[in-house]
């Protein structure tokens, strides 16, 4: 993420408790890095679009 600047990612997982677990411990992964954070969307994949 950190070579393109416009890189997306998409984490999907089944529950929404492991969803909240995931964005939480990602800011760990990424020392807290907002620009980098923003990049990630994290969603079940119940939700539906803007969830």
């Amino acid at each position: 993420m950190r070579r393109s600047v416009d890189t997306r990612v998409l984490l999907t997982t089944y529950t929404n408790a492991l969803a909240a677990a995931l964005r939480e411990n990602l800011s760990l992964v990424l020392d807290g890095d907002e620009e980098l954070l923003e990049r990630v969307d994290v969603t079940t994949v119940n939700a539906g679009p803007g969830e």
